[in-house]
This record gives structure tokens, C-alpha cells and sequence, in this order.
């Protein structure tokens, strides 16, 4: 079970989410772009990113294998 962080906010979570569906970036290095567009120490960026693919995981795949 994941556990979220506690600065995470809907708004993060969103940006990763349209960050993905846009395919501007991969994924791996998104926590880059969520500590720059919302002023966020690199090692809170990285714990929401974790937590957004914990959570995220069954789309990932799932529209991986649509390909």
C-alpha cells in the first residue's frame, strides 16, 4: 500500500498525470519538472513521484500494453 507524502496536494498529482498523457518527459525524471514548477526540495518531488506510480502502477501498464 502506498503512503502518501504528506505535502502531496491534488495539484501535484494532476501535473503527473498530464506530464504523462503529454509524453513531454519520461517519467523517470519527472520529479525534476514537479520540484521546479511548484518550488519543491528534490527529495519531497521524488517522494510524490513514487507515490503517483504506486498509485498509478494499473494505468501505466495497462496503456503500455495498448501499444
Amino acid at each position: 500500500m502506498a503512503i502518501r507524502p504528506k505535502q502531496t496536494t491534488q495539484n501535484h498529482l494532476k501535473f503527473l498525470d498530464n506530464l504523462n498523457d503529454t509524453g513531454f518527459a519520461n517519467m523517470l525524471g519527472s520529479a525534476k519538472y514537479l520540484a521546479k514548477n511548484y518550488n519543491l526540495p528534490a527529495d519531497i518531488a521524488r517522494d510524490i513521484v513514487l507515490y503517483w506510480y504506486e498509485t498509478n502502477w494499473h494505468k501505466l501498464s495497462a496503456s503500455r500494453n495498448d501499444n
